[in-house]
């Protein structure tokens, strides 16, 4: 056919430009709400973009999916089939994601209408606002919590004091302990100090008594985060090198352990959220970058039993008084 050429034609101008178009408003997005830190966190959210960019495009300019027909003559079930699986295979990573805490899921939607053209900027743009106050691009300075502090614990019907921040330390590591020695793990001496080094080091055997694994972990509570270098395979090397020195022969046992066994050692980040009641668990890499492994709703529980024991050893207040004084 004679007009094929100007129609393919036509069909790269109209892609190109709409392209453009669709670059200009994420990256105006990008600028005006969201900061270049926060953004790298979307790689897969803007590599799924570029793949329905090119379907919307299609869609758009080409009604019946011509363009791949123009190049390689393709039947179109094919060009159908290839866009059913990589809608399928976006879902499907968009769903995972979800369960990232840095994932945008308002964004990564935003991201989808933006190449719609305008009937989806609009929409883009109350998504993006809605995310924006998240992760604007000013810093805001974090408040330090001042002590003794007075936290309701979700679902406990208690309300615990901390006198110091040491103390709210140890409650998470108490919480941690309490899960993962009922699951089979024993937990082995590894702190350098009362508040130094490796918060726990979690052994477990098979029923030979051969090991099996090594689980180091690091708790957090509330809006405590990871620090620095902290729980990078280098800082776990130095601190492993205080362990073996250490003059505590179960904290140099410990140390040695680790040292001797590499393979069998995995890393987890163990964060308290005891406003919500709420645990999450994620595993670091050697750059202690971190992969959503579950959450779990038991600190509420553990909280009432330390509560309601003879002898608790935290600070508690019924929540029902607590309410009553504050009126």
């Amino acid at each position: 056919m004679p007009a094929a050429p100007s129609i393919e034609l036509i069909s790269y101008v109209g892609w190109i430009f709409f392209a453009m178009i669709g670059l200009y408003i994420t990256i105006q997005a990008f600028r005006n709400k969201i900061s270049w830190g926060a953004a790298r966190y979307m790689g897969i959210p803007m590599t799924i973009f570029a793949w329905m960019t090119f379907i919307y495009v299609l869609v758009l300019f080409e009604i019946a999916y011509g363009f791949v027909s123009f190049i390689l003559d393709w039947p179109i079930w094919i060009e159908i089939s290839l866009f059913v699986v990589v809608l399928v295979l976006s879902l499907g990573l968009y769903f995972k994601l979800l369960h990232r805490e840095k994932f945008k899921s308002n964004l990564f939607v935003a991201l989808f209408l933006v190449p719609l053209g305008i009937p989806g900027i609009p929409t883009a743009a109350k998504l993006i606002s809605r995310v924006g106050p998240e992760i604007i691009t000013q810093k805001v300075p974090r408040v330090k919590p001042r002590f003794p502090q007075k936290v309701q614990i979700s679902d406990s019907g208690w309300v615990v004091e901390f006198p110091n921040p040491h103390s709210k330390g140890r409650l998470g590591d108490s919480l941690t302990a309490r899960r993962l020695t009922a699951r089979g793990y024993e937990k082995a001496i590894s702190k350098i100090d009362k508040i130094h080094g490796i918060d726990g080091v979690y052994i477990k055997y098979d029923g030979n008594r051969r090991l099996e694994e090594i689980l180091i972990v690091e708790n957090k509570v509330d809006g405590s985060q990871l620090v620095g270098d902290q729980m990078t395979a280098d800082w776990i090397t130095r601190n492993v090198d205080k362990m073996v020195a250490h003059p505590d022969v179960n904290v140099r046992r410990t140390g040695e352990l680790i040292r001797r066994n590499p393979g069998m050692v995995r890393k987890q980040l163990w964060h308290h959220d005891l406003g919500s009641g709420r645990t999450t668990i994620s595993t670091l890499d050697d750059k202690a970058r971190k992969s959503w492994v579950g959450t779990e709703n038991y600190i509420g529980r553990l909280i009432r039993k330390r509560c309601e024991s003879k002898n608790p050893t935290i600070l508690c207040f019924p929540a029902s008084e607590q309410s009553e004084t504050t009126r």
